[in-house]
């Protein structure tokens, strides 16, 4: 299996994707949402000095992975109607503003709805795929998955221009469906013209290479620079160790259901699991192999320890076997008592 199949398994993206839990553009007060924020890059600023400026020792991941935004916006057809509203709260003999009624302007489009389904699901994928960077967008991605991964996200930005193109085609009919389904609700000002409309959509994806807090130079007075090379270095190391802690994180939750739900001796005592166990175990294995940026020997030696441990190991096995059972159990243990003390 290729390393974006394991990727894609990982993320839960198959060819047909389900429809994710709950609603995603739920209580959303934007009638355009920017589901993938797209900030400013942040980019090293760097000026000719006389004075080399003070070393501080950071690890450096600038070979070993790079900055990823993916930005992908759509129309939420949904409106505020403030009449409505009022009635509500009138009826209820409520305060003024206590209540909105929001409306959907297209109920019942199968199109748009694809498109939000599509949307949300890659949402989930693209953040397995990487790790945490920026507050308000940028990823981490693994130079060795670059690849494979811009080549997958190319695929999903010609899907998402085919649902867009369905939905574009049907948007007039759609108008004069609502007018129907809405009744005293249907506004047709609330209805840009299409050409607005398809403005509203966008799917981009854009790369940069990971600040290296050692090639920051400013023009500025020694004390000045040496400050601001402190606070830099100090950042910079925050937001390595927050991608590797959320990488410890992402293994500890399958490693811990995996150790509860092979606890038990006898068949009869089964606990029920699924076949995803095993599954949802390996496939952060083959993440931590792409995403441990900083070569930890301890990440790396705790991935060794949990594929050896699984080599093999089937589902039905576990079940059918109890000595296997107990035997995988304990290398899961060994395993789980290593990882970092932190807040799971």
């Amino acid at each position: 299996m290729s390393k974006m199949n394991d990727l894609m398994k990982q993320a839960g993206v198959n060819k047909d994707i389900p429809e994710p839990e709950g609603d995603f553009f739920a209580g959303t007060k934007l009638e355009e949402e920017d589901l993938f924020p797209h900030p400013d890059l942040v980019v090293p600023v760097t000026e000719l000095l006389t004075e080399e400026a003070p070393t501080i020792d950071v690890p450096s991941i600038h070979s070993s992975a790079v900055l990823v935004n993916l930005h992908v916006s759509v129309w939420q057809a949904r409106r505020k109607d403030k009449s409505a509203s009022q009635k509500v709260t009138a009826n209820a003999g409520a305060a003024r503003n206590s209540a909105d009624v929001r409306k959907s302007l297209l109920p019942d489009c199968v199109e748009h709805e694809a498109i939000k389904k599509f949307v949300a699901n890659n949402r989930n994928a693209h953040y397995s795929m990487t790790l945490p960077w920026a507050d308000r967008g940028d990823r981490l991605l693994a130079t060795s998955a670059m690849f494979d991964f811009h080549n997958y996200v190319t695929g999903l930005k010609d899907e998402f221009d085919k649902l867009c193109e369905a939905f574009f085609s049907v948007y007039e009919w759609y108008i004069a469906k609502a007018e129907a389904k809405l009744g005293d609700l249907f506004n047709k000002n609330d209805y840009p013209p299409l050409a607005d409309v398809k403005r509203k959509y966008s799917f981009t994806v854009g790369y940069a290479p990971v600040p290296d807090s050692g090639d920051f130079r400013v023009d500025l007075q020694n004390d000045a620079l040496g400050i601001l090379k402190e606070h830099c270095d100090s950042h910079y190391k925050s937001k390595v160790q927050a991608a590797m802690d959320d990488m410890w994180k992402q293994l500890y939750v399958p490693l811990a259901n995996m150790s509860t739900r092979l606890d038990y001796a006898d068949r009869k005592d089964n606990t029920g699991f699924r076949d995803t166990l095993v599954d949802n175990v390996t496939d952060i294995v083959t993440k931590m192999q792409n995403f441990n940026i900083t070569n930890d020997p301890h990440m790396e030696a705790c991935r060794a320890k949990l594929e050896s441990a699984l080599h093999g190991i089937t589902p039905d096995a576990l079940r059918e076997d109890d000595v296997l059972r107990a035997e995988t159990k304990r290398g899961i243990d060994e395993v789980l008592r290593e990882l970092p003390s932190m807040d799971f």
